[in-house]
Formats: structure tokens, C-alpha cells, sequence
């Protein structure tokens, strides 16, 4: 007895498919200009950490312990080093579903805004991509903390 297994392209494409679940954090920063008009550029992101938060509660204590990685768990009260470190305005990154904590701060080149820092918490769900988007306002002052929802 023989026995013929057959599939079809769609099929294929679509046992190959793989759900993407992860993240994507994307860094923005306004430039007002003289005119008054607001333009929205790719954000000079000095770095980006992600904490991995399922049973923690996350804080920013000190701003250079959270540039060197660390941010306190409120829970146990201890600094603990980020699960991913990024260095670009877009990111996307392959992770677990889960609860996440991200922290951003630019590098000195905006006129305005220089080493401002900025952070939330978030969620990814299985088999979802969670899309995040920070843009810092053209009011960011140096080396202050913006709200991740600041808007102009």
C-alpha cells in the first residue's frame, strides 16, 4: 500500500510562518523650529534598556545606575540589570510574552533636551508584536525626566 502526502503551496507558507512575539520601541524626538512649526525626527537615543518585569514593579532611582543598566525592583527592593540593551531610535526585538519595563535616554546632540530619560512599563502577548513610541517634545528639558504620553 502506498500512501501519497501532498500539500499545497499555501500550506507550506503557512507551517513555515512563524508568529513574531516581541517588541517594537520606536524613539522619536520634535524640533521646533523658528517658524514655529514642529518636525518629528528619529530620536539621538544615547541607549535603550529592557527589563524582563513578570513579578517585579520596576522604579528609576538613580539615573546613572539606569544608564549602566539597573533600575530597582520595588518588590525586593534591589537594583537588578536590564535584560536587553539597545543603542537605536527603532527597535524590534524577539522576546517572550510577558511584562516589560523600558527605560531611553538621548545622547547630548539635541539643542534641547540633551540627556533626557524616559520610561513605562509594558506587555507582550504571545504570538503579538506590542509597538511602543516615545517622542520626546520639543519642551524636553535637560537631563529631566519626560512622561513616556508627554505631548506638545
Amino acid at each position: 500500500m502506498l500512501l501519497f502526502v501532498t500539500c499545497t503551496k499555501y500550506e507550506r507558507k503557512q507551517r513555515q510562518r512563524t508568529d513574531f512575539t516581541g517588541f517594537s520601541i520606536d524613539v522619536r524626538f520634535n524640533d521646533k523650529l523658528s517658524t514655529g512649526q514642529i518636525i518629528e525626527n528619529p530620536a539621538p537615543v544615547a541607549i535603550m534598556h529592557v527589563w524582563k518585569a513578570d513579578n517585579k514593579n520596576y522604579e528609576i532611582l538613580s539615573v546613572s545606575d539606569a544608564v549602566d543598566g539597573y533600575a530597582t525592583d520595588k518588590t525586593s527592593d534591589r537594583l537588578e540589570s536590564a535584560s536587553y540593551h539597545l543603542l537605536d531610535a527603532l527597535v524590534s526585538q524577539r522576546t517572550t510574552a510577558g511584562k516589560y519595563f523600558v527605560f531611553v535616554i538621548l545622547d547630548e546632540s539635541p539643542s534641547v533636551g540633551k540627556f533626557a530619560y524616559s520610561y513605562t512599563s509594558f506587555e507582550v502577548i504571545n504570538g503579538e508584536k506590542t509597538t511602543l513610541k516615545k517622542t520626546f517634545t520639543s519642551r524636553a528639558s535637560n537631563a529631566q525626566f519626560e512622561d513616556w504620553y508627554a505631548t506638545e
